[in-house]
């Protein structure tokens, strides 16, 4: 039974010892995740008032990176991604102007699906420290190249009893969407900082990335996300 033990424990360290790599070496890790993005500075002003705090968003990533082994506990990364961020809010209600037929009614109008969402082509270049076999604390820097731009919400007219709360909604359902770039900025600047664990050429990766850009040219949201990926070692 010893030798069967230590037998496993000889092959797992064999095993791991496979992911780290040869000082000097280049590879190759293709990746596909999530992300789950919010922005900075977003709330949604009501016309009844008050505000609404955006909420973070879920998405995609998918790219790849190639690395270069600079010493045995450091490597270097460049990468290419498509990803997909932006923020979205909760549903919420407001009050039309227009009177109600009777006493009895408020007429209100019911926002839905209100979100934002962008897609950058980003390019991360990232230095890896290895803490552990296997284990690795990384940060670098990241531009990303706006591909697309998507605004846009859901409405429906309701009426609701003042005595019951009786709510009575319209058949009409109206979707409201802006695909225009116009007043984005094209490039987004930030800090990706994360760590990751390989087994058998298997590499986990989790990300957090601090936006330093603009997202609209006139407003100062900055993009805040977090992606979680799995990627193969070629």
């Amino acid at each position: 039974m010893k030798k069967i033990m230590t037998s496993l424990v000889l092959a797992l360290i064999a095993t791991a010892a496979l992911a780290q790599q040869k000082q000097g070496s280049f590879s190759f890790v293709p990746r596909v995740g999530v992300t789950i993005a919010n922005l900075t500075d977003n709330d949604l002003t009501l016309e009844r008032g008050g505000t609404i705090k955006s909420k973070f968003k879920p998405g995609f990533a998918v790219g790849a990176d190639a690395f270069y082994q600079l010493t045995d506990q450091v490597a270097l990364s460049a990468g290419v991604v498509y990803t997909s961020l932006g923020s979205k809010y909760h549903d919420f209600d407001e009050l039309r102007a227009e009177p109600a037929e009777t006493d009895e009614e408020i007429k209100y109008t019911a926002y839905t699906d209100y979100s934002t969402t962008t897609t950058y082509i980003a390019v991360p270049v990232m230095a890896h420290v290895y803490v552990a076999q296997g284990l690795a604390l990384k940060a670098g820097v990241q531009v990303g190249m706006l591909t697309s731009a998507k605004s846009g919400y859901t409405t429906c007219d309701f009426t609701q009893n003042r005595t019951t709360g009786v709510r009575t909604y319209s058949q009409v359902v109206t979707k409201n969407e802006d695909k225009s770039k116009d007043g984005y900025s094209k490039t987004d600047f930030s800090i990706p900082v994360g760590i990751s664990y390989e087994y058998m050429n298997v590499v986990i990766d989790a990300r957090y990335n601090l936006g330093l850009s603009k997202v609209h040219k006139d407003l100062g949201s900055k993009n805040r996300s977090f992606t979680f990926s799995v990627g193969y070692r070629l």
